[in-house]
């Protein structure tokens, strides 16, 4: 009985593994890992840095292979407890993503899916496509979204998703700011997944944003103060602490807010000891704060 309940649940985690710069599994594993999870990876590439700040990175895509690790785990008889996909490296892997979120999702109501599928649609920032992603990539993460119960683009994303126009909201307030996000919420909502987070939206006082909406439609919003300097990885680093929280048993609104807040110390801590930009936040110092109370 001891042995059964010291088992970690299995998170799979479908995303990039840039080597450098603490992004993607690199942020994700060590995460999940402290609030006291096991993550099982499925890269989608191989990166020797992630792609900012870097000069030419060797990037290996691993699109074919993702069918393969899928029924590799399907003959292992593998189970989990959440599936978290991410960065995607092509348009065509997004349907072999779509195959793992079916080999191993079953739904015994209408209340709850297991496993919780959480997908963190990266396409884009600012109003424009990363490098490496483009519309068809945005047609398989609608897909992928359908399917999925969490949800967590930033303002970009959820644009492109939805087909809607970006407006740069950091000369804007927040009451300026509140229709035209809470509209773009309900729209992505409608699309499939119970709960949504559009993150890290800038406003004019200098705070960074997180607006939510849950599984009853209750809308919301949770603020930290941005720092000067902006962090690659802090999406994935806010994802994986998000999923940790939901799988705690935690509400959305308070996993958003948890999340959210330590994403903020993470970067503040990082600004202040002056390390590269490129190199993302200095998440190992903060790991602790994530260990959950076990009675062994």
């Amino acid at each position: 009985m001891m042995q059964k309940k010291l088992l970690p649940p299995r998170v799979a985690a479908i995303q990039d593994l840039s080597s450098v710069g603490r992004c993607s599994l690199t942020a994700t594993i060590p995460t999940l890992s402290a609030m006291g999870y096991q993550v099982i990876p499925l890269p989608t590439a191989l990166l020797s840095t992630q792609t900012w700040g870097y000069d030419r990175p060797y990037f290996v895509d691993l699109t074919g292979e993702t069918e393969n690790m899928t029924a590799s785990f399907v003959e292992n008889g593998l189970s989990f407890r959440a599936i978290y996909a991410g960065y995607l490296a092509s348009a065509d892997q997004a349907q072999y993503v779509e195959a793992f979120f079916d080999a191993f999702s079953t739904r015994p109501d209408e209340s709850e899916r297991l496993p919780l599928l959480l997908l963190d649609p990266v396409l884009g920032e600012d109003g424009v496509f990363y490098t490496t992603c483009n519309h068809s990539l945005a047609d398989g993460m609608k897909r992928l979204a359908r399917k999925a119960d969490v949800i967590t683009p930033n303002l970009t994303e959820a644009c492109l998703l939805l087909g809607e126009d970006y407006r740069d909201t950091s000369f804007l307030t927040k009451e300026q700011i509140k229709p035209y996000v809470e509209a773009l919420l309900l729209q992505l909502q409608a699309m499939g997944p119970r709960r949504v987070v559009i993150t890290g939206v800038p406003d004019v006082s200098g705070a960074l944003s997180n607006y939510g909406v849950d599984e009853t439609r209750q809308l919301f919003c949770v603020s930290n103060q941005k720092t000067k300097t902006a962090y690659p990885g802090t999406g994935d680093l806010f994802a994986s602490v998000l999923l940790g929280k939901l799988l705690d048993g935690a509400s959305f609104q308070s996993a958003v807010a948890y999340g959210a807040s330590f994403v903020a110390e993470a970067a503040r801590l990082t600004e202040a000891a002056g390390t590269p930009a490129r190199e993302g936040v200095l998440l190992e110092l903060l790991l602790p704060k994530l260990f959950p109370e076990r009675n062994l």
